[in-house]
């Protein structure tokens, strides 16, 4: 008996020691509260990814049949624009806007691709030819590849973040794809069972990654050290955008959005 709560002592202390947050991370400095839940009429689609575009000052939120829609700041529809030939789109990032053209990443779950595709202020419509491939991942055919995406504009090194089978995090810096760190059974018990989406974060260099199963978003260093948590008020959450004014944005599905913002802001 002596024995067995010798290792279960020692069970529950790595079980906490892997809980320990590490460093002063920005969820944890925002001490965000939800501000609004918006329902999304006008996109009855399984809203999958989510980018905040600081130029605009606008959001872009894909859906899973194919379709992109442009929002305002306060989560009204703008614009739709239909992605042909995307058999399966799940993540999205804003990459830059020059000249009045907007470029974002999207990733093409099921063929393993991440492309970057071109938005002027009239596009309706883009083809997936017309996109240039940033990354080829092996998983093609698989409904648990890349789910997320975030980008550092200083070092242009985006983030890619596949589901499971790896839960893992890889950088694409000028087309060449590296693992950054992965969850291995040593990590089971800190770790969500999925990862859904992700967002940079520039105050602390670090990534943002919602998880659906677990209903939650965590902070993450570089190297994979927790940072920070925030439990998500809703069933399905897939997309996170963090725009410059710290309002934090969660999208999940079918149609809902809902802003966070840090405490300080609210009355």
């Amino acid at each position: 008996m002596a024995k067995r709560t010798g290792i279960l002592c020692a069970l529950c202390l790595g079980w906490a020691c892997s809980h320990a947050l590490g460093g002063d991370g920005w969820l944890q400095q925002a001490d965000y509260r939800l501000a609004q839940r918006i329902s999304l009429k006008e996109i009855r689609e399984g809203a999958s990814g989510l980018a905040f575009d600081p130029v605009a000052r606008h959001l872009w939120l894909v859906t899973d049949n194919g379709k992109l829609f442009e929002l305002n700041a306060e989560g009204s529809v703008l614009r739709q624009i239909v992605l042909r030939g995307f058999a399966d789109p799940e993540a999205l990032s804003w990459l830059d806007t020059v000249s009045g053209v907007t470029r974002l990443a999207v990733s093409e779950e099921r063929s393993g691709q991440v492309l970057a595709i071109k938005i002027g202020h009239g596009t309706r419509e883009i083809n997936i030819d017309q996109a240039a491939r940033l990354a080829q991942f092996h998983k093609q055919g698989s409904n648990q590849g890349v789910e997320g995406l975030a980008y550092d504009p200083v070092q242009k090194t985006l983030f890619a973040v596949t589901e499971s089978k790896p839960q893992a995090v890889y950088t694409i810096h000028n087309q060449q794809l590296s693992e950054l760190w992965r969850v291995g059974l040593r990590n089971f018990w800190r770790e969500p069972l999925d990862y859904a989406g992700a967002e940079y974060v520039p105050q602390t260099d670090s990534l943002l990654i919602v998880s659906d199963r677990n209903r939650s978003l965590r902070e993450y260093s570089r190297s994979g050290q927790l940072m920070g948590k925030l439990r998500i008020e809703a069933s399905d959450p897939e997309g996170v955008a963090l725009a410059p004014d710290g309002r934090l944005y969660i999208c999940s599905e079918p149609s809902l959005l809902m802003i966070y913002r840090p405490a300080a802001q609210l009355p």
